[in-house]
């Protein structure tokens, strides 16, 4: 037998956070004021505290002392809660709240939706869309960011998340047959949304 040496396969899995694209920020729209963030907070227990806070608060019809206590519970078991109040993280989401119903008043909200989608040289890729817009033809995928740095680096920012608004979006068209409208980068902090595109 002659050794054939070694075979690279290609990666089982990957999370969508992992894909890489060239991307590029096309716009970004204010939806709101820039919030404090007080000191420098982990980013990765900050990041999770937004994100978890975005899923929980479902309903901005809910009591606003209700809101406030699962935001300083959120922000507390992450432990930033020196860092950003949960008056912010009310007011963050009453900004995308607010955007988006008047933008698209008949979306159907899809929070933390899992995906997985399989490419050409089979490796899985799975991850959870943090906010998937239903319209009646088409679909509005939104990925949230804790990011709260200078306004000149949001496009660059936002394009650096592209292969993961890609990968949501392609899922999204093969499971339900419907094209992606957009795909947006959420920052909270900033107050802003910006559209991602590929070059």
């Amino acid at each position: 037998y002659v050794a054939g040496g070694i075979k690279n396969f290609p990666v089982a899995t990957i999370p969508a956070s992992k894909v890489q694209l060239d991307c590029v920020g096309k716009k970004h729209e204010k939806i709101g004021t820039i919030l404090s963030v007080n000191g420098k907070p982990d980013s990765q227990n900050f990041g999770e505290a937004v994100h978890t806070f975005f899923a929980a608060d479902y309903d901005s019809t809910m009591d606003h002392k209700s809101r406030l206590l699962i935001a300083k519970n959120i922000l507390s078991r992450w432990k930033v809660e020196a860092n950003f109040t949960p008056k912010a993280m009310v007011t963050a989401s009453n900004n995308l709240y607010s955007w988006i119903n008047i933008k698209w008043p008949e979306a159907v909200w899809h929070r933390e939706w899992p995906m997985e989608l399989k490419t050409s040289d089979g490796t899985i890729i799975r991850g959870f869309i943090d906010l998937a817009l239903e319209l009646p033809d088409s679909f509005v995928v939104i990925d949230h960011k804790s990011f709260h740095g200078s306004f000149e680096h949001i496009s660059n920012k936002a394009a650096s998340y592209g292969g993961q608004l890609w990968a949501y979006g392609k899922a999204v068209k093969i499971a339900t047959g419907k094209n992606i409208q957009s795909r947006l980068i959420h920052f909270p902090v900033m107050g802003v949304v910006a559209e991602v595109g590929e070059r």
